[in-house]
């Protein structure tokens, strides 16, 4: 294992290989793990080096729980090497539960809600962010508190002008980039859309397209992907029609907040956490249902012979004296990394 020592934080082993080679880091100072991102940009195009660049800024900008958190970046010349240390996601992206057995609806509506938060936030900064490449692959999750985060700002713009470049890939953008390049924040909804189908059917959009033509061509036509036949919740669908409407019809993330699909997995939520743990007769179950009493006996707990004391030949048990704890000490919150210049 590679171990590269620089002040506090520690480069240890490969996560991953590519033009942003990652690393598991740790920060020997607040003793977490963290995730070392080493872009190396000898060679690349202007415009790749400033993609990378405007990543960096804006993950320093964010400031929201649906975010891949950033805490330091630094410039190594002698490397020509961006250097990029930011909060570590072990538990993989959407993709890779895509693969996988096949999601309940529940949990898929648990996640729709986590991305449309995100995207809310984004949409409603001055001027409004646009994510641009928005797709399961870019959408991690912690797998131990089921946490959705954003990720891959890198082709993430503000929203100054409505014409803008095209950007992004092609089986999840709307059709008014493809059109004319004048959109704003409502192609990430389009995206959304995709993104909420692939869950579903385990599919990629336009996955029966051979060519990126194909696939721009069935898009500007208005052709929706094959794929939305295999959705066979009625709900589910019209939801993902909502998202996929053309640029004028389609909702906004804050109104897709609000949405019925979505608002009855809070409901339940809302049952499940306002619980009064004195009055078991009134205890929620799953979907709203009430019980009287469990249908289950509890169990009646095995003899256990009375304990004899310590084994023969066992010294006596000490006894430890308490420790006084020191006075708290209150610290100011760090100051973040250097910025880029």
């Amino acid at each position: 294992m590679n171990v590269l020592a620089l002040g506090p934080l520690k480069k240890c082993s490969r996560l991953n290989r590519g033009v942003k080679c990652r690393y598991r880091g740790f920060d020997t100072i607040h003793g977490k793990d963290v995730a070392w991102n080493e872009i190396v940009v000898t060679g690349l195009p202007e415009k790749e080096k400033q993609r990378f660049v405007s990543e960096v800024e804006l993950l320093r900008y964010l400031d929201n729980a649906h975010f891949i958190k950033y805490y330091s970046s630094w410039y190594d010349a002698s490397q020509d090497k961006i250097i990029l240390i930011t909060q570590i996601v072990t538990s993989g992206t959407l993709n890779n539960y895509v693969r996988g057995k096949q999601l309940s609806m529940e949990v898929i509506k648990r996640w729709s809600l986590q991305i449309l938060e995100a995207l809310n936030y984004l949409h409603t900064r001055d001027p409004p962010i646009i994510h641009r490449d928005l797709k399961c692959s870019n959408i991690f999750i912690d797998g131990k508190t089921s946490t959705i985060l954003i990720g891959d700002l890198g082709l993430s713009t503000r929203r100054v002008d409505s014409k803008m470049s095209i950007a992004g890939t092609p089986e999840f953008m709307a059709p008014e980039i493809f059109a004319s390049g004048v959109y704003d924040e409502k192609v990430d909804i389009y995206a959304f859309g995709m993104c909420v189908l692939e869950l579903i059917t385990k599919k990629v959009p336009y996955s029966e397209c051979k060519t990126i033509l194909e696939i721009f061509m069935k898009v500007t036509k208005g052709e929706l992907p094959q794929c939305l036949d295999d959705v066979k919740d009625e709900e589910a669908k019209a939801f993902i029609m909502k998202l996929i409407a053309k640029d004028a019809k389609r909702p906004s993330a804050g109104e897709l907040l609000k949405d019925p699909f979505l608002n009855t997995i809070r409901e339940c939520d809302k049952e499940f956490i306002q619980v009064d743990p004195t009055n078991v007769s009134t205890f929620p179950l799953f979907h709203g249902r009430t019980s009287t009493k469990p249908s289950w006996k509890a169990r009646k707990p095995r003899f256990c012979p009375p304990s004899r004391g310590p084994s023969i030949g066992a010294p006596p048990p000490r006894k430890s004296p308490i420790p006084r704890l020191p006075p708290t000490v209150e610290t100011e919150k760090g100051k973040r990394g250097n910025s880029l210049r």
